[in-house]
C-alpha cells in the first residue's frame, strides 16, 4: 500500500506502471472532497483491471468489537462466500458472513475482536475453498478492510487485510488445483494420486480412459505422483505455484504412457458476449499442429501433441453449430452450445486413427 498524497475534488488520473516503467492501466477517478481520506484499490489482470475507491473515515468500533468490511474484487472467482471462523469453530456447521458476487464492497460488519481463521468458498458449496488463511486478528476498536482479488489462474482467491488509515497485510494463497486427464486408447484403466502434505488425494480412480478428472485442491510446490495404467504403476514429481491452476496428460502407447503437466488459465472473459475455448491435444502419438474451429470460426491453431492453448469466441450464444478439430488430428461434432460468459474445453483424445473429442464446459 502507497503513502497518502493530496490530490484534487475535481477528475484525476491513476496510472498503473510494471517493473519497466510502462503504463498498464490507466483511470480517472473524481473524490467529494468531504469525506476522506481515500484509498483507490486497483487489482486484476493486465487488460482486465478493476478499481474501487474506499473512504477511510469510519468511527472506530466500541471495545472489544471490530469492524469489518469486504471488497470482492475477483471477478475471475464468480460468486463467493465468505467465513470469519472464531476460535474452534467449524466450516461445515459455519454460517457465512457474507455471499458476495465480484466488484461489490459489502460492510460495515460488527464481530468481536479476536483472531479468525478466513475462509472463501464458491457461493453455496463449503467443498469448494478458494482460500484459508488462520491469523486474521481484529483488534479491539479495530476498523479494517478485507480486500479479495483474483489469483493466478482465475478461481483460487488472495486476500489482503487493510487497518484503516494504517498498514496492509497480504495473504497470498498457498495452494493450487490439479486435476489428470487420462487421454489413452483402448480403453487403458488408470489411477492416479498426489501426495500433499500428509494426505493422499486422489485424481482419478481406475477410470477408463478417455476420463477426465476434477480438480482438486492442494499443496503447491513439488509434490509425488503416482500414475497407475492397466496395473503397471510410475512415480513422477510436479512443480506447482501457488495460486495457479494445472491439469496432467497422460496420452500416447498405455504400455509406456507420456505426461505433461500444462498450466491452465481459467479466467472467466472479459466480454458478456464471448467465451473462453481451450484445446488440449492429447491425441495419437503425432506431432503435427492441430486447429480449433467453432461454428466455422477459428479459434486456435498450432496446438501440438501434449500441449494446449486458449482463444475467445465472439458473438456467443451458439446452438446447434458445428465444431471441428484439423490439422494433426481430424475431428468434427454438431449439434454443439457454446453459452456466453462461459469457458470451454474441447479435449481430443484416443488414437489418430479413432479420435475421441469432448467439449467440457468448466465455468
Amino acid at each position: 500500500v502507497g503513502s497518502y498524497v493530496s490530490v484534487g475534488t475535481d477528475t484525476n488520473t491513476v496510472r498503473v506502471l510494471d517493473q519497466n516503467g510502462t503504463a498498464i492501466y490507466s483511470s480517472s477517478f473524481s473524490l467529494s472532497g468531504s469525506s476522506g481520506p481515500y484509498t483507490l484499490v486497483v487489482a486484476g489482470f493486465s487488460g482486465a483491471t478493476h478499481t474501487t475507491t474506499l473512504t477511510e473515515n469510519q468511527s472506530s468500533a466500541a471495545s472489544s468489537r471490530a469492524y469489518l468490511r469486504i471488497l470482492d474484487q475477483c471477478p475471475d472467482a464468480d460468486d463467493i462466500d465468505i467465513y470469519m471462523l472464531g476460535d474452534g469453530e467449524s466450516l461445515s456447521s459455519a454460517t457465512p458472513l457474507v455471499s458476495l458476487s465480484s466488484i461489490t464492497l459489502a460492510g460495515y460488519y460488527t464481530l468481536n475482536s479476536g483472531t479468525y481463521t478466513l475462509v472463501v468458498t464458491g457461493a453455496g458449496s463449503r467443498d469448494d475453498v478458494r482460500l484459508t488463511q488462520s491469523g486474521i486478528t481484529l483488534a479491539s476498536t479495530s476498523v479494517q478492510t478485507l480486500v479479495l482479488s483474483s489469483a493466478a489462474g482465475g478461481v483460487l482467491v488472495d486476500a489482503t487485510l487493510l487497518l484503516q488509515q494504517s498498514t496492509a497485510t497480504s495473504y497470498r494463497n498457498t495452494q493450487s488445483r490439479l486435476r489428470v486427464v487420462s487421454a489413452l486408447p483402448s480403453q487403458a484403466v488408470a489411477s492416479a494420486s498426489v501426495t500433499s502434505g500428509s494426505s493422499t488425494v486422489s485424481l482419478l480412480s481406475s477410470l477408463v480412459s478417455p476420463a477426465i478428472g476434477t480438480y482438486s485442491l492442494v499443496a503447491s510446490g513439488s509434490l509425488p505422483l503416482s500414475l497407475t495404467v492397466n496395473g503397471s504403476t510410475s512415480s513422477q514429481t510436479v512443480a506447482l505455484t501457488a495460486g495457479n491452476d494445472y491439469t496432467v496428460l497422460v496420452y500416447g502407447d498405455p504400455a509406456s504412457p507420456t505426461t505433461t503437466l500444462l498450466t491452465d488459465s481459467n479466467r472467466l472473459p472479459t466480454s458478456s458476449t464471448t467465451a473462453n475455448v481451450r484445446l488440449y491435444h492429447a491425441c495419437g502419438t503425432s506431432t503435427a499442429a492441430t486447429a480449433l474451429s467453432i461454428g466455422y470460426v477459428p479459434i486456435v491453431s498450432g496446438v501440438t501433441l501434449g500441449s494446449s492453448a486458449l482463444g475467445v469466441l465472439s458473438n456467443t450464444p451458439y446452438s446447434s453449430t458445428q465444431l471441428t478439430v484439423s490439422g494433426g488430428v481430424a475431428y468434427s461434432a454438431s449439434d454443439v452450445a457454446v453459452a456466453s460468459n462461459g469457458l470451454y474445453s474441447m479435449f481430443i483424445m484416443g488414437s489418430t486413427a479413432s479420435p475421441v473429442g469432448q467439449l467440457y464446459r468448466e465455468r
